[in-house]
């Protein structure tokens, strides 16, 4: 059975902290999103979230170099995931 994705509830992105300026300039303003005020991502203030529509893209500030275990990842609203009996 294909799952129907009804939406895209939000992205999540990790940048260089050096680029999270220039993140933030694309998306909002090249494309239109809106800035997510005081955004806190795991009790940290290091993000950035705009808004489009039903839609957060949250751009996660590197401020160092790490080999622990990443957060980043797409989160889609989904008809009936209970329907599925399985997942690959």
């Amino acid at each position: 059975m294909t799952l129907r994705v009804l939406v895209v509830n939000h992205v999540n992105v990790t940048v260089p902290a050096a680029f999270g300026t220039g993140c933030q300039a694309i998306h909002g303003e090249v494309l239109g999103l809106r800035q997510i005020p005081n955004l806190m991502v795991h009790g940290k203030t290091s993000a950035r979230g705009m808004r489009l529509e039903a839609c957060s893209f949250i751009c996660r500030l590197q401020t160092v170099s790490t080999t622990a275990k990443s957060d980043r990842h797409v989160c889609y609203e989904v008809e009936d995931l209970g329907a599925r009996s399985s997942f690959p």
